[in-house]
Parts: C-alpha cells; structure tokens; sequence
C-alpha cells in the first residue's frame, strides 16, 4: 500500500561550498522519511546562478559528481539574460531511467548529497541556488526552477532552500509619484546583523555608489513619465573575493507627468477691468486659481474673469500632480474708477525770478511724484511751487491704492526780464544809434512812451522792433537831455531816466 505523507513531508535544497571556496556540493534535506517506493525520485532539475563573465572568466565546473549512484548532468547554462545581465544560469538534470531504477531511503533532516562539482575558472565570486519563489529574476523565456519528483509526495517536494544566503525586500514610500518629487527606497535584509553594502537603481541605472545606509531618497528630475523598475541590491562580501555574494529585489512604480502652468501675458499696464486671463490647455487637468495667495474656490475653470486688481496665479491638477504656480500681476480699474490727474494753472507764464504755484488734482486717493524735481518746492505734493530759471515742463504722476498710474504735463514759461538801456547817441556814426531793448520779443503785448521834462510824450509805441532812433512822430530830432520811460507788460511794467546825447 502507498503511504501518502503530509503537506509538511517536504524536502529543501542547499548549495555549499568548503573551506577551498572550489568544491560546492548539491545537499537535499527532507521534513519526513521516505522509504521503499515512495523514496523514488523520479526525476529532478536544479538550477545555480553565478556571476557573469566572458569567454575564460566565466565560471566554469569541472568534476561533476553524483551521489548514491544518481547520474546528475549539467544540461545548459544561459548567459547574461536581459532580465537579469549580471548572472548567469548553470542547468543540471537527473532522470531515473535506469534498470533498475536507483532508489535509497530518505530519512528525516538527515542531509543527502545529490552532487558535488569543483570551480575550474577564476574565482569571480560565489554560485548560488536558486530560489524558484523568492528570486526576483524568473525570464519568461528560461525553464528557471528547482524541482524534485518524489513519490511519495505525488510530484515536486522541493519547497524551497534551507540555511539560505539572505535575500532582500524592498518597500517604497509610494507606488505613484510624480516628476520632480522625491521617492524613499528602503531595503530589508531577511537576515540581521551582516556587514551588508546596498546600490539602488531606476530602470537599471544604479542612483549612486554602494553604501551602507540601507535607505534612499531619489527625486526624479529628468526622467519621463511611465512605469519605472526600482531595484535594491545587497552586497554581502568576505575577506575572500569567491565569497562576494549579491541579490535584488525589485518595484515598478508609475512617475506621473508633473503639468507646467502658464498664463496668457497681459501686461503691466493699468487696464480697464474686467479682463480675462486664460490658463494652458492640458487634457484632463483641473485649474487652480489664485487672488493674493488665497484660493478662489468657485473658480475652476481655463479662464478667470478679473475686476479686481491684485496677484493672479493658477496651478494645473493632473492626477494627482500639481504645478508650480504661474502668476501675472494685474493692475486695473472699472471704467468709473479709473483714475485720472489734471493741473492747474494751464500754460502759465512767470516772469524771470518770479514763482507760480500748481495745483494737481485726481479723483482718488493716490501718491505724487513730479519730475523734474528741480525748482520746485516739493516733488511729491499735490501742491507745489515751482520756480524754473528757464522755460519748463513739468509732469506729475501719480498712483493709486490699486497700483494704476496717471500723468499729467504742464509747460511754465519764464519770460525774460527786458535789458534797457539808460543813453543812446542818435548821431549817425553806427555806434548806439537807437535806444534797442533787449528781449523785448519775448513779450506779445507791450506799450513803450517816453516823455520830456515837461511832461509831453514825445515817443509812443507798441510794435517797436529795431528801436527808437530819438526822434518825435513828426520827424524832429530831440535835443541831447535826459527823459522819462515806461514800458508796461502783462508781467511788470518798466520805469525809469534815459539820456540823448548828440
């Protein structure tokens, strides 16, 4: 009768290698004792995993040997596959085929040698069993497994390997993350207390040197959006180099496509509200948007109508991922709060030396700059007096609370003070010949009259362009004596004594 054991009459593997670090042997080590037929194993395969390397520095075997007559075979190996280039894979075989079949008691943890082999190539570090459930690395391509077909388990018994080198997990902060964020790796020996060194990667391409630290912190800065393999890989390395031992676990995490927000530029100007600033167009984003710094909850759509002046910005939500913010500053008012200035005298003209007040009005509460600020009183006073030694425009602009500006320009005309002579000598001889006053042309109205000592006006003019030449309106040529004058302007009015000399 056939004895069925239970599911824990099961058997593990192990690889070890002696002191030599040359000689591995294949041990099996079962939970139950099998005996008779049900001790029969059928068939098996096994397969090692050693490190990588080319043409004569691959790792190589020499003296394969199998125990208790068993007839194991090396039948294959793959080199560097794209799941996993750093390691190669070492196939052997065992098929009970023979007549008779081979056949040995199994007894309880009691270990079996199933073969041993010697490493004939250069030491390039250790072979490792592999773990048909635990290795991160199972190419779809490869027939990677472990197996042993016992009979008395009814099929495969292997369940996985005993005193195991230490495998790693790795966890991450998030599973989803987005562009320009930062992701925290961790890596978690099943063994504690070894002298591990850890290496991370992103899409096999390793984030820094070795370290001890098992944790990471990685931020994605350039990559593209998409699924992203992370790997933790522990090193465990003795004084002896054919002892380095590694292993891997890996994560795909999604990185998400961080938006970029931009806002249609309007300018700086004070304009006339309301006005519409509009977002970027990004398939299946939401719109953020901002006055101040406060958020405008209501407001959740590509376009924002503004009537009110004030720091406008809009962040873009695509799954998750938020923008920075894109600002634009708007400065403005409604038509019946625009602001507006206006001065007062208009075009006023001062004689030189003499001094005018302007007057700036506005229609809201605003600030005053005017410019030049030379000859005024004040340059940043609604009422200033301004006192230029020559003609001068002047213009004031001011601002409101809001940030809008108005101007306005006012010319002050400074009239010359008239230069007038006290003699002339009408005598001919080229030198002196008129009484010619200086900057006269400068004034629009004036009225010149002379008078002699007796009170009689002897010269009257308004439009008098080259000069008085001392004679009367008839004609007669005064006698050398001294005379009166005025001049009047619509500024000062000139008197004063003036000599003929003939």
């Amino acid at each position: 009768m056939l004895i069925i054991p239970n599911v824990w009459s099961q058997v593990s593997l192990k690889l070890d290698v002696s002191a030599d670090n040359k000689t591995y042997a294949l041990l099996m080590k079962s939970a139950s004792s099998y005996t008779g037929t049900n001790a029969l194993i059928a068939s098996s395969q096994v397969t090692l995993v050693v490190p990588h390397g080319i043409n004569d520095k691959q790792f190589l075997i020499e003296g394969l040997k199998s125990g208790l007559t068993m007839n194991w075979v090396q039948n294959g190996r793959v080199n560097a596959p794209s799941a996993n280039p750093s390691k190669d894979y070492l196939f052997f075989s065992f098929i009970n085929n023979t007549n008779p079949t081979i056949q040995f008691n199994i007894l309880a943890n009691e270990e079996i040698v199933l073969f041993t082999f010697v490493r004939k190539s250069e030491c390039l570090g250790m072979a490792v069993l592999y773990d048909s459930k635990h290795d991160p690395y199972q190419p779809p391509t490869l027939n990677i497994n472990n197996s042993i077909s016992l009979v008395g388990a009814r099929g495969n018994a292997y369940t996985g390997n005993y005193d195991a080198l230490p495998g790693v997990s790795l966890s991450l902060s998030s599973t989803s993350i987005c562009q320009k964020e930062s992701i925290t790796f961790v890596a978690s020996p099943s063994v504690q207390g070894a002298d591990y060194l850890y290496q991370f990667f992103v899409d096999e391409q390793p984030t820094g040197n070795p370290q001890k630290s098992a944790t990471f912190l990685h931020t994605f800065t350039d990559e593209l959006p998409g699924d992203k393999s992370i790997r933790a890989k522990l090193f465990l390395t003795s004084g002896d180099g054919c002892r380095r031992y590694e292993t891997s676990a890996i994560k795909v995490i999604t990185l998400k496509l961080k938006p970029v927000a931009e806002l249609s530029t309007i300018g700086n100007a004070c304009l006339l509200l309301p006005v519409s600033i509009t977002a970027n167009r990004l398939t299946g984003a939401g719109y953020e948007w901002y006055r101040n710094d406060s958020l405008l909850t209501e407001q959740k759509e590509r376009e924002l109508v503004v009537e009110r002046s004030g720091l406008y910005a809009v962040r873009l939500n695509l799954e998750g991922c938020r923008s920075a913010k894109a600002e634009s500053r708007i400065k403005g008012s409604l038509a019946s709060r625009q602001t507006t200035v206006a001065i007062t005298p208009d075009s006023p003209q001062i004689l030189e030396g003499e001094k005018v007040t302007l007057l700036a009005t506005s229609n809201a509460e605003v600030t005053y700059k005017w410019q030049p600020g030379e000859g005024l009183s004040n340059d940043q006073l609604a009422n200033v007096i301004a006192a230029p030694g020559s003609t001068t425009t002047y213009t004031v602009l001011v601002e409101d609370r809001e940030g809008c500006t108005a101007t306005s320009s006012v010319t002050v005309y400074v009239i010359p003070r008239i230069y007038i002579p006290s003699a002339f000598s009408p005598n001919g001889d080229g030198q002196n010949d008129t009484w010619k006053l200086i900057n006269l042309e400068h004034y629009k109205k004036y009225k010149i009259k002379v008078w002699n000592r007796w009170g009689e006006i002897v010269y009257e003019s308004d439009t008098d362009a080259v000069g008085w030449d001392g004679t009367t309106g008839a004609g007669v040529n005064l006698k050398s004596d001294a005379y009166a004058y005025s001049i009047e302007t619509p500024y000062f009015i000139y008197r004063g004594a003036l000599t003929i000399i003939r």
